[in-house]
C-alpha cells in the first residue's frame, strides 16, 4: 500500500510538472492492486491527491492486473464505483489471460481494455493473434471502451494494429523506459509534425 501511495504521488508530481512546463495534460496509468479497493478511504485520498497536484482526475487511468481476483461483491463494485465517480479511468490490465472472463467486462465498470503482449507480439505474421486483438479491440468499442495494445516492438505488428482500428499503443518501438528528465523532450518530440 505504501509504495502504491508513492507510485501515485510521484506519477501526479510529473503530470503537475509537465502540465506547467508544457501547458498540456499528461495521461498517465499507474498499477494498482485489488487489495487496495476494500479501503473505505482509497477513493477519499486518491482525490484529495489529484487536488493537491491540480491533475484532473480524467488523465489518471487506474490499471489493475489482478482482474481474476476482485469479487463482484460490494466491497470491491463500491471501490471501482468511487474511483469512477470521482473521475478515474479503470483498465483491465491482463485481460484475455489467467482468470480474466468476459463476464468480468459486464460486472466491473472498467473504461479500457488492456491486450498484452502475448497477443500483440508478432501478430503481423500470425492470423490468429491477429484475430484475437481485433476481437477485442471490436469488443471494447462496442462497449464503450478505449484500447491499449502492449508488446509493440515492430513496425510490421504496429501497422498490423493500426489496420484495425484506433487504440493506444505501448512497447519499445514506441518508447523504451525513460527517465522523468527525457520524458518532456520525448513528448515535445513526438508531438512535432513529421516532414516528408
Amino acid at each position: 500500500e505504501a509504495f502504491t501511495w508513492y507510485v501515485l504521488e510521484e506519477t501526479l508530481r510529473l503530470c503537475a510538472q509537465m502540465s506547467q512546463d508544457t501547458g498540456k495534460d499528461l495521461p498517465v496509468a499507474v498499477n494498482i492492486p485489488g487489495r487496495l479497493l476494500e479501503l473505505d478511504h482509497f477513493a477519499l485520498t486518491l482525490q484529495g491527491l489529484l487536488q493537491r497536484f491540480a491533475v484532473p482526475a480524467h488523465n489518471l487511468t487506474l490499471e489493475l492486473v489482478e482482474t481474476s481476483r476482485l469479487k463482484t461483491d460490494s466491497a470491491h463494485i463500491t471501490g471501482l464505483l468511487r474511483l469512477r465517480m470521482i473521475g478515474c479511468k479503470l483498465s483491465i490490465g491482463d485481460f484475455g489471460i489467467g482468470g480474466t472472463s468476459l463476464q468480468r467486462l459486464l460486472e466491473l465498470p472498467f473504461t479500457e481494455l488492456k491486450i498484452p503482449p502475448a497477443f500483440a507480439s508478432g501478430m503481423a505474421g500470425d492470423e490468429r493473434k491477429c484475430a484475437v486483438v481485433a476481437g477485442a479491440m471490436s469488443m471494447a468499442g462496442h462497449l464503450g471502451g478505449g484500447v491499449v495494445v502492449t508488446g509493440i516492438e515492430t513496425l510490421a505488428d504496429r501497422d498490423a494494429v493500426c489496420a484495425l482500428g484506433p487504440a493506444w499503443l505501448q512497447g519499445c518501438l514506441i518508447a523504451r523506459p525513460m527517465s522523468a528528465q527525457a520524458l518532456q523532450p520525448w513528448v515535445a518530440q513526438s508531438a512535432a509534425p513529421t516532414v516528408m
